[in-house]
């Protein structure tokens, strides 16, 4: 028998960096995030602005985090921008640049 889909929690990137959920507009955290999906929960990210799909950036930044573990500092955010740059290219010029966090 076929397994019902998890269910795909919606969330809003705002233009400062912070993530909130669609249903309980509660401010969310990359750590929670992270917790989901290791438990096997999916999300999507759309910028409140404008709507825009950006859940590949939210999961490198999800990822980041766990390559660096807890209590590692702010050090490795190099690792996350050569992530990103990798799977996504360098930013365009006058690209909207989203706050590290």
């Amino acid at each position: 028998m076929r397994q019902a889909a998890p269910h795909r929690r919606l969330l809003s990137r705002h233009p400062d960096g912070r993530l909130s959920d669609e249903d309980t507009e509660r401010e969310v955290a990359l750590g929670e995030l992270l917790d989901g999906l290791r438990s096997g929960h999916r999300f999507r990210v759309r910028l409140h602005t404008t709507g825009a799909d950006c859940t590949s950036e939210v999961l490198v930044e999800v990822l980041g985090l766990a390559l660096r573990g807890p209590g590692s500092g702010a050090g490795a955010g190099g690792a996350v921008e050569s992530l990103r740059t990798l799977l996504f290219g360098p930013p365009a010029a006058g690209a909207e640049q989203r706050p590290a966090r």
